[in-house]
């Protein structure tokens, strides 16, 4: 009986201590806005998906850019930001809910991507383009998986340098 008493005990002594670790993991701004930096390698990655699937962008002023979509002077772009690897999809969604930004969540690539977010006078000639724009990096996002795309990159990378007389030095992105 006094085993059974230090047993229980001592597992509830350890779900405390659990549960007072995740309290102290909470996503503050710091490391919200820490996972902003365009050099993340897990941001880079994910830019380099959107140039394989035909959607070039570009890192100016906390906004990356999407050059070949600015139109009549207006310039297209989207925020994104990490998420720490321990960050479950609950804390993630909370935190970019109190982002004055919506943010959709890619929540096994700990990523989050705005919506689109135009700078300078929109044409409203433009106006379904940037719709259909939005639609598309949105679906890019969401089908982005980041452990099959760093696979499939390091694998074709791989192949690359080791044939003779390659000059490739960066990964090699399929279309």
């Amino acid at each position: 009986m006094q085993r059974l008493r230090r047993n229980l005990l001592a597992a509830l002594l350890l779900a405390a201590v659990a549960l007072e670790a995740k309290s102290l993991r909470r996503l503050d701004n710091d490391t919200i806005n820490a996972g902003r930096d365009p050099r993340d390698p897990r941001l880079l990655r994910l830019v380099a998906y959107f140039r394989a699937n035909g959607v070039q962008l570009e890192y100016e002023s906390r906004l990356w850019h999407a050059p070949a979509y600015a139109w009549h002077g207006a310039t297209v772009g989207v925020s994104l930001r990490t998420f720490p690897e321990w960050a479950s999809t609950e804390e993630m969604r909370e935190a970019i809910s109190r982002i004055n930004l919506a943010y959709a969540l890619n929540p096994t690539a700990h990523i989050a991507m705005s919506y689109i977010v135009i700078r300078g006078g929109l044409d409203p000639r433009d106006k379904e383009r940037v719709r259909r724009l939005d639609v598309r990096l949105q679906a890019i996002f969401r089908a982005y998986d980041a452990v099959a795309w760093e696979a499939k990159t390091t694998r074709l990378s791989a192949n690359a340098s080791t044939r003779k007389g390659s000059l490739l030095r960066q990964p090699v992105y399929l279309r």
